[in-house]
């Protein structure tokens, strides 16, 4: 490819928790490292501090805040009403997020050179924007529970099961789960339908950031995002606009084009049903946030590593996730410094001298304080909570440990 013609690649990691975005900023990066190749990286104002002040932040071209909108999405740890209101509100930020994510990603389609639209498929902007374009779009697999099978699928409520499930019964499982997701992000002003209504045919797409910002002006202080499109092919030839969608979790929000799918082929086999467009790449991305071999998060985690290390104490590091209201609960916790303490003193066998050490790794910090075993297990130096650590420097540092992962 000429030099005088880069490759813009937009990467859409606008929202979700870190297990959602540090992965896209890792594809980025590594997008970034290619010759000739000008990488834009969209991410919300809740990661974008963290992720910017990197080093490795200066290969991007851009670093695009999409600021997060006023959505009240924290589910409650343990209880059946977090698993139901939490997609709802999820469903409203991801179409909260859809109008202004379009308008910033198509204000970067290069004028010059190709550009080539990945992101993670529940960024509904960036499907928007290939249906309207026609743009190269690749969709990000993080997990195989992603991928659709009538074959063998787990992940999904309702129709996980192996291949000795009938086909017809994940069907209508499958049927269900997406009636009520549809009603959840299709209808309404803010839904799919409305934002495929406002497409906009035009001649082309803005040549210049003054072309764009007249008609911003033109618009006046309006705060709603009008989506404006080109709906031409390669070679400049009129294209229908699609239809509305319909069955989202199914085929549509991923990219008919690519899949890329980020786990190494041993954790999950292929399926037959699976999108001929998947490409497994190979493994797991592995990135954590990690600035060097010595980031263990903070000065904390740190210390009571160390601590871990110069003692020879087993460590069980447990994590369930971020967003999981089914598994961040005090009896969750409990259970795993039960455990520890279990482990380090079991009936039949000597008394262990250096008890099991806990690092407990979560943001729901009052469900591990409301536990009946972590105030007595801190305060002996056995038990530590923490919002966030990078995974690869503490087992990197602790030699003796456990992992309990979502």
């Amino acid at each position: 490819r000429s030099m005088a013609s880069p490759t813009t690649v937009l990467v859409a990691a606008a929202y979700g928790s870190h297990g959602d975005v540090q992965p896209m900023y890792a594809l980025a990066i590594a997008l970034a490292r290619k010759p000739n190749t000008r990488v834009h990286f969209f991410v919300s104002s809740k990661h974008a501090d963290r992720l910017a002040a990197r080093q490795d932040a200066t290969m991007l071209h851009e670093v695009i805040v999409v600021q997060e909108p006023d959505v009240d999405d924290k589910w409650s740890p343990g209880k059946w009403e977090g698993a139901v209101k939490g997609p709802k509100a999820i469903a409203r930020r991801w179409l909260l997020t859809a109008r202004p994510l379009y308008a910033l990603m198509q204000a970067r389609i290069a004028t010059s050179g190709s550009t080539v639209i990945v992101a993670h498929p529940l960024n509904f902007a960036a499907r928007l924007l290939h249906d309207a374009t026609g743009l190269p779009y690749a969709t990000v697999a993080l997990a195989p529970w992603l991928m659709r099978s009538r074959t063998q699928c787990y992940g999904w409520p309702l129709v996980s099961g192996g291949s000795w499930t009938p086909a017809w019964i994940k069907e209508m499982g499958y049927y269900v789960l997406d009636l009520l997701i549809d009603s959840l992000v299709v209808p309404g002003e803010l839904g799919l339908r409305s934002m495929y209504d406002d497409l906009v045919a035009v001649d082309n797409v803005p040549s210049s950031s003054t072309q764009q910002e007249e008609e911003e002006e033109q618009e006046g202080s309006s705060s709603s995002v009008t989506i404006t499109v080109t709906c031409t092919d390669a070679n400049n030839t009129t294209r229908p606009i699609p239809p509305p969608p319909r069955r989202i979790l199914d085929r549509w929000f991923h990219s008919p084009m690519r899949i890329l799918a980020l786990w190494p082929s041993w954790y999950y086999p292929q399926q037959p049903d699976w999108p001929t467009q998947l490409v497994n790449c190979g493994g797991f991305p592995l990135f954590d946030e990690k600035n060097d071999d010595d980031d263990l998060g903070s000065e904390e985690v740190a210390s009571f590593v160390k601590t871990c290390v110069d003692d020879k104490a087993p460590l069980l590091v447990v994590t369930p996730g971020t967003t999981n209201p089914l598994l961040c609960t005090t009896a969750f916790f409990d259970a795993a410094l039960g455990a520890a303490q279990a482990a380090s003193s079991r009936p039949g066998t000597q008394t262990t001298t250096i008890p099991v050490r806990v690092l407990l790794l979560t943001p729901h910090k009052d469900a591990v304080l409301a536990t009946k075993r972590y105030e007595a297990m801190h305060a002996r130096g056995e038990a530590l909570h923490a919002s966030y650590a990078p995974l690869s420097g503490v087992l990197a540092h602790a030699k003796h440990a456990a992992l309990v992962h979502h």
